[in-house]
């Protein structure tokens, strides 16, 4: 690992922390109206297990986060982030977590689709730093669903959390037998590289906020090619453009031209 890597890892692992509560809060269940989830399933269907998979079907897999238009999940210095995330203070549709820790104010649109993305998730997979930081969630993550930490220090398991310290494609796997039919979240950072320069990451999704924070810690970085395919979904709302695509690996990848990489290596974000 170059000095590069070392310097964009850190600064990461410093971004998922500052960005944990936004990851926490916007996939809990019980937040959204009815008729928002109802409708938000049309932009992110509860996937079926994908029979392209090489051994079993398996529930697919994603991750995400709020990105500025110059590709950006923070600015310099870690600034921006009150610019990144306005869009949750910009409608009117009140979102509140069912430990009632936060409420946000979403627009139609955005509670559709985070209606369905609720929906869609079946269980998630963070890292140990991400766990420590929120104490784990005091006890259970705020969507409701099963969370796989992966982590060189596991705890005993419990009904709610499942410590794995074998790697992300057990991490993903353990994940993934919890969710049945449905999807599995990454948190973005390390998790999300790891994932993804396994092959294992199936669409990613952008919250694209119409700024230029002109540097900072990107989403992407160098890593190993793959492609985006889309994107497959957009969703218009103020402040904020929901995007989804489709990850494409291995030949298909190499048929055009690499759109961008997530460096991997062992780390818990």
């Amino acid at each position: 690992m170059t000095s590069d890597d070392v310097l964009l890892s850190e600064a990461t692992d410093r971004v998922d922390s500052i960005e944990l509560t936004a990851w926490a809060h916007r996939l809990s269940p019980g937040m959204c109206p009815p008729d928002p989830c109802r409708s938000g399933t049309a932009a992110f269907d509860v996937p079926a297990k994908d029979h392209n998979r090489e051994a079993q079907k398996m529930s697919k897999v994603y991750t995400g986060a709020s990105t500025s238009i110059d590709g950006y999940v923070s600015g310099p210095d870690f600034s921006g982030f009150d610019k990144l995330f306005a869009w949750y203070e910009a409608g009117d549709v009140a979102f509140t977590v069912p430990t009632g820790a936060m409420t946000v104010h979403l627009t139609p649109a955005s509670a559709a689709y985070f209606g369905g993305l609720i929906q869609a998730t079946g269980a998630l997979v963070v890292g140990r730093k991400l766990y420590d930081f929120t104490n784990g969630w005091g006890g259970q993550h705020p969507m409701g669903v099963h969370t796989v930490v992966l982590t060189h220090r596991p705890l005993e398991d419990n009904e709610h959390f499942t410590f794995v310290s074998g790697g992300i494609e057990e991490a993903v796997a353990v994940a993934q037998k919890h969710a049945g039919d449905k999807g599995v979240g990454l948190n973005s950072g390390e998790i999300a590289r790891q994932a993804i320069d396994a092959g294992l990451v199936d669409e990613i999704f952008l919250d694209l906020v119409p700024v230029i924070l002109g540097g900072g810690t990107p989403f992407f970085a160098p890593g190993k090619g793959y492609e985006l395919e889309g994107p497959i979904s957009v969703v218009e709302s103020s402040s904020v453009t929901h995007l989804r695509y489709k990850v494409r690996y291995g030949v298909d990848a190499q048929d055009g031209t690499a759109a961008a990489g997530l460096r991997g290596g062992v780390h818990e974000s």
